[in-house]
């Protein structure tokens, strides 16, 4: 009997976790950025639905939508100004990608 108990627990368990994941519920989006130009200002902007907050030159934006990270970033580069890191969900944008981040800012394609 304390081996069914345990069964049903481990089996309601996995139902309980795969209800999250199959409701589809969209994970926060929360990302970093550091500015350039290392602006003491404080500042709040929206950008694609995030709430972006700079205090000095660290900013950090969450909510709104992830469109992926270079079109993410050039996004707040634009709204925020260039840009010398940015990163989110644990990734961190390479030099390479951080330069071209900083030109696309504001361009469409």
């Amino acid at each position: 009997m304390q081996r069914l108990g345990s069964f049903s627990a481990a089996l309601l368990l996995a139902a309980s976790f795969g209800a999250a994941a199959s409701a589809g519920q969209p994970v926060p989006y929360r990302a970093e950025a550091q500015r350039l130009d290392g602006s003491p200002a404080a500042l709040e902007k929206a950008v694609v639905g995030a709430t972006w907050r700079c205090e000095a030159e660290r900013c950090v934006g969450e909510g709104g939508e992830r469109l992926g990270m270079l079109d993410d970033c050039r996004r707040v580069a634009a709204a925020i100004g260039p840009l010398a890191a940015y990163s989110a969900g644990g990734l961190a944008l390479k030099p390479h990608e951080l330069a071209a981040c900083n030109r696309m800012a504001g361009k469409s394609y």
